[in-house]
């Protein structure tokens, strides 16, 4: 039987991901080698991502731009979003995937990457739609009142404004003027290459750390169920994993990267600086979380291989904040 020219079965696919939005799947990633507009979706929630890379590369030679990591499906912001968190840094390769996961019902691909290299998005195109009932050639009802209103108020002769009147419009325009100036100035001012250059770094610190945190707890996933492999209660630690501890875990999200990213992108300088703000928003309710989730601290004085969750993160949360002043 030939291998999906995606590198899984569509219906295969959905399920694994749908698996993903409570536990990241693995996965590799490639750029097919028979259709150069498809790529190549290989998912597993059991081998590790290498594992899962010498896999597809096996299954598809021909394949190239072949990487591996983790995948995931957006749940807090897009349930049609699908990330994918890889190993290294390719260009042209979230086009190819979101065409692949056509018929999967999720439309939208980002790629992050661990490496800290500025993320790539592909967006569903979102059309605008025509307005309906409207007739060929005539004018909207506003534009008629408009125009009778014009009308009206042309045939009235009114009074002239006294030149104190015309003096303090004279000010307010002027103000307004100044003022438009202004923001146009700010607007133009182009984006510091120094704030920029601290936002790829900030994010590709934050990635880094999301990576070390996840590789801890999958460890201790690993240690305790070696502890009680062969019994009836390696089932129960599986579902504690995936509904306790992964969510928690989880909340070390994204959004931070993906934001400084967006930051790191910004032309002008107002956008930057509102994105930067954005960003120091987002590692705020990360140090909270962490100062404040009771489970963070049973995670790290586990009795099985002791962590360093809360400190990893604080670590890292302190130097961005310092960073992003």
């Amino acid at each position: 039987m030939a291998e999906p020219v995606i590198g899984m079965d569509k219906d295969e696919l959905k399920v694994l991901l749908r698996k993903s939005k409570s536990e990241p799947v693995n996965c590799a990633v490639a750029a097919s080698g028979e259709d150069r507009t498809l790529g190549v979706i290989v998912l597993d929630k059991v081998k590790a991502p290498k594992a899962v890379s010498t896999q597809l590369e096996k299954r598809y030679p021909k394949a190239t731009l072949v990487r591996w990591g983790k995948a995931e499906v957006d749940t807090e912001n897009d349930p049609k979003l699908v990330i994918f968190t890889l190993n290294k840094n390719v260009t042209g390769l979230g086009k190819k995937l979101k065409k692949s996961l056509k018929g999967t019902g999720y439309t939208k691909v980002l790629i992050n990457f661990e490496d800290g290299s500025p993320s790539e998005q592909e967006l569903e195109e979102e059309g605008v739609q025509p307005g309906v009932g409207a007739t060929p050639g005539a004018p909207p009802p506003s534009s008629m009142a408009e125009e009778s209103e014009s009308a009206e108020a042309k045939s009235a002769d009114p009074p002239s404004p006294s030149p104190e009147v015309n003096a303090s419009a004279e000010e307010t325009e002027s103000a307004e003027r100044e003022s438009e100036q202004e923001v146009e100035a700010e607007k133009a001012a182009p984006a510091s290459p120094e704030i920029a250059a601290k936002h790829v770094a900030s994010a590709r610190a934050w990635i880094g750390t999301r990576s070390k945190v996840q590789a801890e707890v999958d460890k201790l996933k690993a240690e305790i169920l070696k502890t009680y492999q062969g019994q009836e209660i390696v089932g129960e630690i599986e579902k504690a994993y995936a509904s306790r501890i992964q969510p928690a875990i989880d909340k070390f999200d994204l959004a931070l990267a993906q934001k400084l990213a967006e930051a790191s992108k910004a032309t002008d300088a107002a956008a930057q600086a509102k994105l930067g703000t954005e960003a120091r928003a987002i590692l705020g309710r990360y140090a909270q979380y962490v100062a404040s989730e009771p489970l963070i601290k049973e995670l790290d004085e586990n009795p099985f291989t002791p962590l360093a969750i809360r400190p990893t993160v604080i670590t890292t949360l302190k130097q961005l904040g310092d960073a992003l002043r």
